[in-house]
């Protein structure tokens, strides 16, 4: 029998995403066959509407937060590497120029 790959874990958004479009069609499906008036319904899918586009609004500003940290992170973090290697480099590029000259020394003593 062959196992699955992939556990809801695997893509936590596409879950949510899924569960949230199940929610707003379950509310949409309960305000449609309640037993009340067109107003009433009309003005139940008004107030459900602001309310959605207010919590949308909020997510997407929370996400845009999340992205710019996680921006900032990276760039230091890539800022860190860069300063890191140019150190090593030059650490590098020290220790070869003294062994070069050390070699030199030694060739020119035994001369």
């Amino acid at each position: 029998m062959r196992k699955h790959r992939h556990s809801v874990t695997d893509e936590p958004l596409k879950v949510a995403g899924i569960a949230f479009l199940g929610a707003i069609a379950g509310a949409i499906t309960t305000l449609l066959t309640s037993p009340r008036s067109g107003r009433q319904i009309r003005t139940n899918i008004k107030g459900f509407g602001s309310r959605l586009k207010s919590n949308v609004d909020d997510h997407v500003s929370e996400a845009g937060d999340t992205i710019d940290d996680t921006k900032e992170r990276l760039q230091s973090t890539a800022n860190k590497a860069a300063a890191d290697a140019k150190k090593a480099t030059k650490s590098t590029a020290a220790r070869a120029k003294k062994a070069t000259t050390t070699t030199r020394t030694r060739q020119s003593t035994k001369q």
